[in-house]
């Protein structure tokens, strides 16, 4: 395994405009050096940008559903457009998503290799030094453990990739949804309209019932935009429209399984998958929905629609908006361009009717 410890400088490196700058022991000695990759040449000092990232929060409802894999995709997806794209992972109590994305032999830092971290830290600074996944920069756990969350490097080092990404995804995991440190990291971007937070579930009732928990957990969090990204099982007893019914989420993406994903992890390629497959375009889908939603009141749920009788010889029921119900139950997961919901999955027989939102127009 190769050492992901950096060359240590002894003294701080102060850039201009950042007296505040934190710096980290890297040997039992006590020597220091900062968390800038030391350079060939002489340095080249530039100013930072602040961005202001958007935040995509990804909490599993229960494990085993595929919420890292959802939050590494859309992640990946984002880093071929303009802009930094990060992973932090909040939610791991030891492995970290690194393993996910095979980048454990990567050289680069971890969260146990940054906890001394403290104050104002320049983003170029955390840049330089994380481990790259697909364009994507990894803040992630290891074998030695997650996310110090007690600790002021968990805020330094969120303040800092946030200051200078377009994008950065939170992984909560399954049990990040539970830490007020998690939220406190979370309310920043609520505060300023650019939270979304993605609740993966399972098609069954204890998913469900760990959607409704974990959306509670997080429901303190100003600003929050919740959607409902549901996993999809053969033979299930539970439609997508009752899922979101129950939780009380619009539902923006279905996830299907993929089982070419599991032998890409075991090889260390990460959860790699064709743009053209059906987890591919639901990734698309859910990368093309979450840009619309920003700054925007999010999407009506689906406990606000509900079937209208449309009875033969009776046109006057019809409104517009109004969607065909039977035999097959639109799902409200719309695409930007086409205007229309796109019908994932056939459900048990309904009265013939149309789905409107409630307090439309029309009988």
């Amino acid at each position: 395994m190769r050492d992901r410890r950096w060359t240590p400088v002894h003294r701080p490196v102060v850039r201009p405009g950042c007296p505040q700058v934190a710096v980290q022991p890297l040997d039992a000695g006590g020597t220091t050096g900062s968390l800038v990759r030391p350079a060939a040449g002489p340095a080249h000092h530039t100013r930072e940008v602040k961005v202001s990232a958007q935040v995509v929060a990804v909490v599993g409802a229960s494990g085993g559903v595929g919420a890292s894999t959802v939050g590494a995709l859309l992640a990946r997806r984002r880093a071929r457009g303009p802009g930094r794209v990060a992973l932090v992972d909040l939610g791991s109590a030891g492995g970290g998503v690194e393993v996910l994305l095979g980048v454990e032999e990567q050289a680069g830092a971890r969260w146990t290799g940054l906890r001394d971290v403290r104050g104002t830290l320049p983003s170029q600074d955390v840049q330089e030094v994380l481990p790259v996944w697909e364009g994507v920069e990894v803040l992630s756990g290891d074998r030695e453990g997650g996310a110090p969350l007690d600790l002021p490097a968990v805020p330094a080092l969120w303040r800092a990739l946030v200051d200078g990404c377009g994008l950065v995804v939170a992984d909560l995991g399954t049990s990040g949804a539970g830490s007020p440190a998690v939220r406190s990291l979370l309310a920043e971007a609520g505060a300023r309209g650019a939270l979304d937070v993605l609740v993966v579930t399972g098609q069954d009732v204890v998913g469900a019932a760990g959607a409704i928990a974990a959306r509670a957990a997080l429901d303190a969090v100003p600003g929050a935009r919740f959607h409902l990204v549901l996993r999809r099982r053969r033979g299930a007893r539970v439609s997508p429209v009752e899922a979101a019914d129950v939780v009380g989420l619009p539902l923006v993406a279905t996830v299907p399984t993929d089982r070419s994903l599991a032998g890409a992890v075991d090889r260390g390629l990460g959860p790699v998958t064709s743009p053209r497959g059906r987890l591919g375009v639901a990734v698309r889908r859910l990368d093309r929905v979450l840009p619309d939603l920003r700054g925007t009141a999010a999407l009506p749920s689906l406990p606000d629609l509900r079937v209208v009788p449309d009875l033969p010889g009776a046109p006057g029921n019809r409104a517009p908006g109004d969607l065909p119900v039977s035999p097959v139950v639109p799902v409200w997961d719309p695409v930007p361009g086409d205007g229309l919901p796109h019908a994932l999955e056939r459900t048990r027989p309904r009265p013939t009717g149309v789905l409107r939102l409630a307090g439309q127009g029309g009988a």
